[in-house]
């Protein structure tokens, strides 16, 4: 193992309200591997990805993120996640091009517009 893991998790435990989704997790994944969660509905695989990325509160432990703890973390454009439901208003359709566009986010800033660049890459995506 290398010495900063591209993701790591020590002892990490998740509950909602008095419900513990995960005890006591230890996870660490090397650059370059490629990584299956399977499990029933219902077995913590989306609460762990958000816990992951801080999406949902740690009850307890420790998540790194490319060496750096996730508090201090602040390379969001080098990370990656698409969410299993988007929740997008029916009321504003978008095109594949702006979904596709809407990646570029953490590289243009949320309320920014999008660059030449950016919607030269959406489009060859």
């Amino acid at each position: 193992m290398s010495v900063n893991p591209a993701l790591q998790c020590e002892s990490l435990s998740v509950a909602f309200d008095s419900s513990p989704v995960l005890h006591e997790l230890d996870l660490a994944v090397e650059t370059g591997d490629f990584v299956v969660l399977l499990g029933g509905n219902g077995s913590g695989k989306t609460t762990l990805v958000r816990a992951l990325l801080g999406l949902v509160p740690r009850r307890d432990g420790r998540v790194m993120l490319l060496g750096t703890p996730i508090e201090q973390f602040r390379d969001w454009k080098r990370i990656g996640y698409v969410p299993q439901r988007l929740a997008l208003p029916t009321s504003m359709p978008a095109t594949v091009g702006e979904v596709v566009l809407s990646g570029r986010i953490s590289r243009a800033g949320l309320l920014r517009p999008y660059s030449k660049v950016d919607r030269e890459a959406a489009h060859e995506a």
